[in-house]
């Protein structure tokens, strides 16, 4: 039986792996928040664990903390270079000069 733990420990581990390759440490990180709200419901519905009222106040924590992490800060970035050839302006030597 200790098996399917292990096999269940290695495909979590392969999530979270991929996880971080798809959308960066930061926001694959909120997934382990999620997971405790998901563990706490299943048990509430599976197991038939009574629902207290601290469970919706931590629910709610969760969930507001989640949606913090989400929107992160804004750092603003300058506009970025055009690309492409230099224009040409009319006019101008085309080699540089010697001098």
């Amino acid at each position: 039986m200790a098996w399917v733990g292990i096999v269940v420990a290695i495909v979590a581990v392969g999530f979270t792996n991929t996880a971080v390759l798809a959308l960066g440490a930061n926001k694959a990180t909120i997934g382990n928040y999620i997971r405790a709200l998901i563990t706490a419901a299943l048990a509430i519905l599976i197991l038939g664990e009574t629902l207290e009222p601290f469970h919706l106040v931590a629910f709610a924590l969760v969930v507001a903390g989640v949606l913090l992490l989400g929107r992160g800060r804004r750092v603003k970035t300058p506009p970025a270079a055009p690309q492409g050839p230099a224009p040409v302006t009319p006019g101008a030597e085309s080699s540089p000069t010697r001098g």
